[in-house]
């Protein structure tokens, strides 16, 4: 059935863009590292494009002025002035050439054209993946979403910004924050928030600490807050416990009631009653659980940005890295992989991160004493916080944060 699909009878290409570009570098050079940020050889579809634009590149890195002779003499040194259309094609590229002042919209006609044509061939790759059964279901779909994540980086216009640009932006973020506050989402801790300003779009904190000391709880606790209270969509990947033992602990969490009495039924009437209020309360809430053993990075992003895309999302919690895969082999440390640019979302992520600390170090340590992460700061916030979303004693106020920005990032 494949081969009886019609064939296109050429690949999406702008002859009439290419050559507008080449042109406009060709009469104004000084245009030309402005395009080449942009473009690579391989974005343009005829051969002698790719030809003259290599060219150019080359006198610009050789640091030679651009013009006809300059580009026929290095065209005639690499015995390539023919296969690149001639002296006669060169001086004719900047005929009929529309508007010099508008190569940056023909510089994303060419790019656009190269995305569609690398897209084609992901598919064709795709395709011949999944028909001669090489790879298995799980690793075909692995290959096939990193090759289009790929090209969506390629897409993105991504580059140096003016600082004017930003600092109006900036301002007029400002200026929309109610009372002139800069604050992102907030945690429900007080102390917590003063110190952050809240959890901002884009970064990545992480919950690091010795078994025991309450990483879950404090990331619960905050994604509680954020989906019960705030009403915001959050996503939270379980890579240790079940989706049922996490939602015994919310339910214990805000219906006041000891975990082990709940989880043996060992209830009161007047406390079944506050837990079946409770329940039905936090059935409207915005909070999904994703319990799935050991993910692969590729597969977190992927659920991420279909979460983002059907109920919006603003903050996702990971506990914990170290259950994570990168490549199809399980880390021991903490994983140092990141989705891709393209993958994430702009939401803030917190993670929790557990610690083994060597024995020398346990034994000069009193048994109290936390180990924090490398640059973290310790949050205090046992009796402290008037608007915790739950009890100070299910967070353990010896946990630590540590704040880390990402490097780009969330769900599409």
């Amino acid at each position: 059935m494949i081969e009886s699909l019609p064939a296109p009878a050429t690949l999406p290409q702008s002859e009439e863009s290419e050559r507008a570009v080449l042109a406009a570098a060709l009469l104004d050079p000084r245009l030309l590292p402005a395009v080449s940020a942009r473009l690579t050889v391989d974005d343009f579809y005829h051969q002698r494009h790719r030809l003259l634009y290599q060219a150019m590149l080359d006198l610009q890195d050789q640091q030679v002025a651009i013009d006809v002779r300059t580009l026929q003499a290095s065209l005639e040194q690499a015995a390539k002035l023919e296969a690149a259309g001639g002296l006669a094609y060169l001086a004719t590229l900047d005929v009929d050439l529309p508007d010099l002042g508008r190569v940056e919209n023909y510089v994303e006609i060419v790019k656009e054209r190269a995305v569609r044509r690398r897209l084609i061939e992901v598919c064709r790759d795709i395709t011949r993946d999944c028909l001669d059964g090489g790879l298995d279901a799980q690793g075909a779909l692995g290959r096939a979403e990193q090759a289009v994540l790929s090209l969506g980086e390629q897409a993105l216009k991504r580059g140096f910004v003016p600082f004017a640009r930003i600092a109006d932006e900036t301002l007029a973020i400002i200026e929309e924050r109610p009372d002139k506050a800069l604050i992102g989402l907030e945690t429900g801790f007080i102390d917590l928030d003063r110190m952050t300003n809240g959890l901002h779009r884009g970064n990545l904190l992480i919950l690091a600490g010795r078994p025991g000391m309450g990483k879950t709880s404090l990331a619960l606790n905050i994604a509680q807050h954020v989906a019960f209270r705030l009403g915001k969509p959050v996503g939270v990947f379980s890579l240790e416990m079940g989706q049922h033992e996490l939602a015994l602990r919310i339910l214990c969490s805000e219906a006041d009631v000891a975990f082990g009495k709940l989880r043996a039924g060992h209830l009161s009437r007047e406390q079944w009653r506050k837990v079946i209020q409770v329940l039905s309360d936090l059935r409207k809430g915005p909070l999904f659980i994703d319990d799935t053993a050991s993910p692969t990075l590729l597969e977190v992003a992927s659920k991420a940005r279909r979460l983002k895309a059907e109920k919006g999302l603003e903050l996702l919690v990971i506990d914990y890295l170290q259950l994570m895969q990168a490549g199809g082999a399980t880390r021991t440390g903490t994983s140092r992989s990141r989705p891709s640019p393209a993958a994430s979302s702009s939401s803030p992520r917190r993670s929790t991160c557990r610690c083994s600390p060597s024995r020398s170090s346990r034994d000069s340590r009193s048994a109290g004493a936390p180990t924090t992460a490398r640059s973290s700061r310790t949050c205090a916030n046992r009796g402290r916080s008037s608007r915790t979303p739950t009890s100070s004693r299910s967070c353990s106020a010896r946990s630590s944060t540590a704040r880390t920005p990402p490097t780009a990032a969330s769900p599409s």
